[in-house]
């Protein structure tokens, strides 16, 4: 951790020696190696160097503006020198939907009236902090802020006893909130105006600000931090889970994008870990607290999504839940989990100051969306099943190998059949030759040419028919599960039930009902 006297910094602009006041003096804060923050008005014009403490005394590094604000008084400067190391540090946007109190917020400058005289040589500026606390409702109009300090210092002759702290870092819940700029003589001596990180959006070159800041401008963490809170079943991730590069991948896109769509490959169906990577992801950002509010609805029709919306709406105690969600100060998730059909969301979309993840079986769904990245999920790499299993069952490579292909690389399909090993203490080859009777049992879903499809969703209809003969009589959930018929490939039927009461010979007799199994 860098100490903090190694980020406070004086900002110096010479002005020459014909200036009427060649030196301009104000306050900066070092957010990461040789880049300081301060505020635009006081690099406007002249040389500009950096002062920080080093060795018990003060170095003279030479500077160069990097940004200058024009609609926001705020400045990036690169600097010639300074500690080396120095980690990022995070920012975060003050909520201005209430009238609350955000304290505990400090700052480090260098003020006016902290001149000191140290002998033999010319007065140096000492180092005073700032803490106080500011409140949310205040300048609303300028969309400025008030920080209201305890420090009480006299007023002078001339000038106001707090120049030279403008530029100085105003930080709560260590992030940085923005800088300071101007003292208002008429609100008094403890009221000092600071300019937010969030007017960097009101800036032409915005997309440089943000890229040089490291953050993301429309996902700053707010203060006061809203009580976070979860609407909807999130499914569990199982603890045997195995990571996978779609989960690193979703993290990326979702960065990019505010809408991430996780469907199938173009000749793939289901089983492939869809649900179950939009809710990792989301319990992710839940126990990061990198989220303050996730929503989960499932969208298997229209009145679904209504009845997601109206029981999100009825929790937040709002009208309408999206126009909520437009105002909202929270980080925000929406999963949109098993779309059936792009034309349930008409109308419906949330709005685009958030994040929203959803998962389809329908290959190219949303591609033609300029704001949305699609992620198409596939089975399990052979290396990552490898790693899935020998952590699992402790087999060994080759074993794992031969089972992962056994059961065509499907992640459902294997995390049943490690759960149905578990639960009955089996080893691999006496689960396969119960998975081999089972599948000789089952139906085929579809005839003839044995495409990679049709045996992927036979695999998986076997792991999950061990699966609920496992949970018969224990009171699973309803569970869904889409079987594609005999006739041309493309019809789905939708099956739900409950786990609880389904025997094998029950599911076999409701495949053969809708024409999907021999007798």
């Amino acid at each position: 951790m860098i100490p903090l006297r190694d980020r406070v910094v004086e900002v110096l602009a010479d002005r020459g020696p014909a200036a009427a006041r060649r030196w301009n003096v104000g306050s900066g804060f070092l957010i990461r190696d040789r880049v300081v923050l301060t505020a635009a008005h006081v690099v406007a014009d002249g040389t500009l160097a950096v002062r920080g403490l080093h060795d018990g005394g003060k170095v003279l590094w030479p500077a160069r503006i990097r940004l200058l604000g024009d609609q926001a008084d705020l400045a990036l400067l690169d600097v010639d020198g300074g500690p080396d190391a120095v980690p990022p540090i995070e920012f975060v946007r003050i909520g201005r939907t209430g009238a609350e109190v955000v304290d505990g917020c400090w700052a480090v400058g260098f003020p006016e009236f902290k001149t000191i005289d140290v002998g033999g040589g010319a007065p140096v500026r000492e180092t005073v902090h700032l803490s106080g606390e500011i409140r949310t409702a205040e300048d609303l109009h300028s969309d400025l802020l008030t920080l209201h300090v305890s420090n009480m210092p006299k007023e002078m002759a001339q000038g106001s006893p707090w120049s030279g702290v403008s530029g100085a870092a105003v930080v709560a819940d260590g992030r940085i909130v923005g800088v300071l700029t101007a003292h208002p003589v008429r609100a008094g001596q403890s009221a000092l105006t600071l300019t937010p990180i969030t007017h960097v959006s009101r800036l032409a070159d915005a997309t440089d600000w943000w890229r040089a800041l490291n953050v993301d401008g429309t996902q700053l963490p707010v203060l006061p931090r809203p009580a976070p809170l979860r609407i909807g079943t999130i499914p569990d991730v199982p603890a045997h889970h195995q990571h996978r590069a779609y989960a690193t991948e979703l993290a990326e896109a979702m960065k990019r994008a505010g809408t991430v769509v996780l469907s199938p490959q173009r000749h793939g169906l289901g089983g492939v870990g869809k649900t179950q990577l939009a809710a990792s992801y989301a319990r992710m950002l839940w126990d990061a607290s990198e989220i303050d509010l996730v929503v989960w609805i499932t969208a298997t029709d229209r009145e679904s999504v209504q009845d997601g919306y109206v029981a999100a709406a009825g929790k937040l105690r709002t009208d309408s839940f999206s126009r909520w969600l437009a105002a909202a100060d929270h980080r925000w998730l929406v999963v949109i989990d098993d779309l059936a059909d792009e034309r349930h969301m008409a109308g419906l979309w949330p709005p685009p100051n958030g994040k929203v993840v959803v998962t389809t079986s329908h290959w190219g769904a949303l591609a033609d969306r300029d704001d949305v990245e699609v992620i198409e999920v596939g089975p399990f790499s052979p290396e990552d099943a490898q790693a899935y299993l020998v952590s699992q069952l402790g087999v060994t490579s080759e074993q794992a190998d031969e089972f992962a292909c056994h059961l065509d690389f499907q992640p459902l399909a294997l995390d049943q059949a490690v759960s149905y090993i578990r639960a009955h203490s089996l080893d691999y080859a006496q689960y396969k030759e119960r998975f081999d009777e089972r599948r000789r049992r089952l139906p085929r879903l579809l005839r003839g040419d044995g495409a990679p499809a049709d045996l992927q969703r036979s695999t998986v209809a076997v792991t999950w028919s061990l699966a609920v003969e496992r949970g018969q009589g224990q009171g699973l959930s309803v569970s869904r599960y889409e079987l594609t018929t005999t006739l041309d490939g493309t019809q789905t039927i939708r099956l739900d039930f409950n786990d609880g009461l389904l025997t094998p010979d029950l599911l076999e007799g409701m495949l053969r009902r809708r024409g999907l199994g021999d007798a």
